[in-house]
């Protein structure tokens, strides 16, 4: 409380540290050496209602005096959010002038911002690093501390642009913590803007109105999350996963202890998703530094996995991972699904009849695949009559010596077009239906040619059956002379 009769003594002790705090050269309070290179001009009456003057960052007015009992002076500005402003009054070589001062947004009407009395040089006032809100017009109000007072003083207006939020100011711009991971993390808040905790918070018990990061992490059902947050100012933590509806969705926090002691938690996630860690003070608008470390611990994680069964039957379900599950040929249906009720379902299928008669429990794609007849879905071969489309087709072709027999198993119409003959459905090549043909042997000439024949057909020697001619094994041919039947005739007279 201000108390305006004090004993001579102690106001002679009082003005004298003043004083000697006044002529100090550094004089901090004044942001010296600012003062020498700003705009400086008198006040300009009247200014005694609002708005007043009109001033920007960085102007002096000097001179400027309350000059009667009760006299205001008004002054207006135009600050953007976020700035830092200090707002002074200091003495014109007057001497001490019991200044009071207060800020007002641009309606000049109350609740003013903020004000002071005696934070300058004596009894000068002095409003420091104060935040602006929001981009308007605001008004400083200047006048005595006693409605009698008067005396002379200069007003100086610093303006400092706003340092820009962090970039995990909201959850927008959320930074990720590694899940199933563990750290410590140091910060500070003080130019953060306060988004969250503006209600009173369940999981808290308080509100939270200072200023606030955010932190995001997936964690998966069961994994623990353990958390210790130390801030210079009133710590509250809390963990949410709306952050539309921080007081709806606010599953754990901690708002225990005062400013500099931790806040601590562990929470087990009942839900997989993603969530959002909030580091929250609870004064209004504070914002300070911090430590926080953090522990995610990870249980391993399973999940349902239906394994290939036998057709029209459905597979069975094991608990195992992603990997293993692919591993097997198995089909993951999600990490914490379950087995109970199954989620397997039967493996289509059916019989398929083969071109041979032959009857196989396939897929539909791997029936077509084989050129055979899918019957249907569940389908089984032993209740099924399949019937065969193709047989043995014999071909007969000259070789070396005699005939060469070849089967293959063809359909009737293949067989007719290739020229074989074609025994009967169902038939197949082993063993060869295909009639032998008639043995054959190489037959000499009397040219000594070597033909392959069968023994009646020979003009010549027949070697024997299964001879051939390739070596030749005929005698050369015996050798002759061309003589008319009269010269044959003389040489016997």
């Amino acid at each position: 409380m201000k108390r305006e009769l004090l004993p001579l003594v102690l106001l002679a002790l009082c003005t004298t540290s003043a004083d000697a705090e006044r002529n100090d050269d550094a004089k901090p309070w004044s942001y010296d050496p600012l003062t020498n290179i700003r705009a400086q001009f008198p006040e300009q009456e009247p200014n005694n209602v609002c708005p007043g003057q009109a001033i920007v960052c960085g102007d002096v007015v000097m001179p400027a005096s309350i000059g009667a009992p009760g006299d205001v002076d008004y002054y207006e500005f135009i600050g953007t959010a976020g700035t830092l402003v200090t707002i002074g009054t200091d003495n014109t070589g007057g001497g001490d002038t019991d200044t009071y001062l207060e800020l007002y947004p641009a309606n000049c009407a109350a609740p003013r911002l903020t004000f002071d009395d005696d934070g300058g040089p004596g009894s000068f006032s002095l409003i420091s690093n104060f935040v602006l809100p929001s981009t308007q017009p605001y008004h400083i109000k200047v006048r005595h501390f006693s409605t009698s007072g008067t005396g002379d003083y200069k007003l100086f207006l610093t303006c400092v642009e706003p340092t820009p939020p962090p970039p995990n100011d909201t959850c927008g711009g959320a930074l990720p913590l590694e899940p199933c991971s563990s750290g410590n993390l140091t910060g500070d808040n003080t130019f953060a803007i306060h988004d969250y905790g503006s209600t009173s918070l369940p999981c808290t018990g308080f509100t939270a109105a200072g200023k606030d990061v955010v932190y995001s992490v997936a964690l998966s059902a069961g994994d623990t999350f353990d958390v210790t947050y130390t801030a210079v100012a009133d710590g509250s933590v809390y963990l949410i996963t709306n952050c539309a509806d921080p007081v709806g969705s606010c599953v754990i926090g901690a708002d225990d202890t005062l400013a500099g002691q931790p806040e601590t938690w562990s929470f087990v996630a009942a839900a997989s998703g993603t969530y959002y860690l909030i580091l929250d003070s609870f004064g209004t608008n504070t914002g300070s530094t911090w430590t926080l470390d953090y522990a995610i611990s990870c249980p391993p994680q399973v999940g349902a996995c239906c394994l290939p069964g036998p057709l029209c039957e459905p597979g069975p379900c094991i608990y195992t991972n992603a990997d293993d599950c692919g591993a097997q040929g198995g089909t993951f249906q999600g990490y914490d699904t379950s087995c109970d009720p199954s989620p397997c379902g039967v493996t289509i299928g059916g019989a398929c009849c083969l071109a041979d008669g032959s009857c196989e429990m396939l897929e539909p794609s791997d029936c077509d695949n084989l050129g055979g007849e899918y019957l249907g879905h569940c389908i089984l071969c032993d209740k099924v009559p399949c019937v065969a489309t193709v047989g043995a087709c014999c071909f007969y072709e000259e070789g070396p010596c005699g005939l060469l027999v070849e089967c293959q198993v063809l359909s009737s119409l293949d067989c007719s077009v290739l020229g074989g003959s074609y025994v009967g459905h169902g038939t197949t090549c082993d063993p060869s239906p295909c009639a032998a043909p008639p043995p054959s042997g190489a037959c000499c000439l009397v040219t000594g040619e070597c033909v392959c024949v069968v023994a009646g057909d020979c003009d010549g020697s027949y070697q024997g059956d299964g001879t051939d001619c390739d070596p030749n094994p005929c005698p050369p041919p015996v050798a002759t002379e061309q003589r008319t039947w009269g010269g044959i005739k003389s040489i016997y007279r």
